[in-house]
């Protein structure tokens, strides 16, 4: 009876010990897998940069770059704040450690929008993060050449946060320099990159606005002119800013000389379309003007771009 209760506990204590490793290696793998339910990889314990994405679930074109951006932008070397203006959002958000949802009323227009989170609660967020990004909807991106990806060299948020730096406290994808009308050159407010000086500098400008007009003169094309008044460069992501490669253009130089307008219409980059892989993210309609920003044939290699992404196995947390 002993050799039988001392061997009934042996055989407990295996199935154990066997259950809690078999446990424990499934545990870590699951971790690593990439989804779009709540097993995503864990975040770093305290990230240091922030990526707010303003979204309003009124069009089809917004709800896809949304849905677009959750696929292939998110990784865990950054916090990301999804703000839903409206309060709706057809898109399932995955749930992580470093992915925020905040709903709020449709007001203030997305500069504004931004102004009045990253002030909330005392403004906790501009104290507990050194470096920022701000994107919204109308753009569809990130987008990388495959030899880019091979290499690993497809982090989005790296390609921006790495051009900040003593001087340069503001970086965007691209200039519109030609329409005095809406006020001074400036970078395009779609998708920007600063710090917690270039932020400082740029809070006066980033207050609820009423109307879309009053939000492009005093908030999309104040933003830039407010960075360069207190001392610092202001640099667009795309290739016109090296001047067709001559890279010893110096910032001020390039604010001086650049006079084109908004790229984002059909052949209006230098005659060109812009294109995906130099801007990162593109506009992928004009809803101000009811028309595509690309002609037939840059709005086709848009599509087949996003197929192709869709269809890959690109992910940011590959990346980042």
């Amino acid at each position: 009876m002993a050799t039988y209760r001392t061997l009934a506990r042996s055989t407990t204590a295996v199935l154990v010990i066997g259950s809690l490793m078999f446990y424990v290696l499934t545990s870590s793998f699951r971790s690593d897998v990439h989804s779009s339910s709540s097993a995503l990889p864990k975040a770093a314990v305290s990230n240091t940069d922030a990526v707010l994405y303003v979204h309003y679930d009124g069009s089809a074109a917004g709800r896809r770059n949304l849905q677009f951006f959750i696929d292939h932008a998110l990784h865990s070397n950054a916090d990301f704040y999804f703000i839903i203006n409206g309060y709706n959002v057809t898109a399932t958000i995955p749930e992580a450690s470093n992915i925020h949802v905040v709903k709020r009323e449709n007001t203030c227009f997305d500069l504004g929008t931004i102004g009045e989170v990253v002030q909330a609660k005392d403004g906790d967020m501009m104290k507990k993060y050194k470096r920022f990004m701000f994107l919204n909807s109308s753009i569809r991106g990130p987008f990388f050449p495959n030899y880019a990806r091979l290499a690993k060299q497809a982090c989005w948020t790296q390609k921006l946060l790495g051009l900040l730096s003593d001087t340069t406290k503001l970086v965007g994808l691209t200039a519109n320099c030609g329409d005095p009308d809406y006020g001074p050159k400036h970078l395009q407010s779609f998708a920007l990159a600063t710090d917690q000086v270039g932020l400082r500098a740029m809070l006066p400008i980033l207050k609820c606005f009423t109307n879309k007009v009053d939000a492009i003169k005093h908030g999309e094309t104040a933003l830039t002119q407010s960075v360069r008044d207190a001392g610092y460069d202001a640099v667009p992501l795309y290739s016109a800013y090296a001047d067709g490669g001559r890279s010893s253009k110096s910032n001020s130089e390039f604010w001086e000389s650049c006079k084109h307008n908004d790229i984002f219409y059909a052949e209006q980059y230098f005659g060109m379309d812009v294109h995906p892989f130099d801007t990162i993210f593109t506009k992928v309609w004009r809803g101000d003007r009811g028309t595509a920003p690309l002609s037939p044939l840059g709005m086709k290699a848009l599509d087949q771009l996003t197929k192709w992404a869709d269809e890959s196995s690109f992910s940011s947390y590959d990346q980042c």
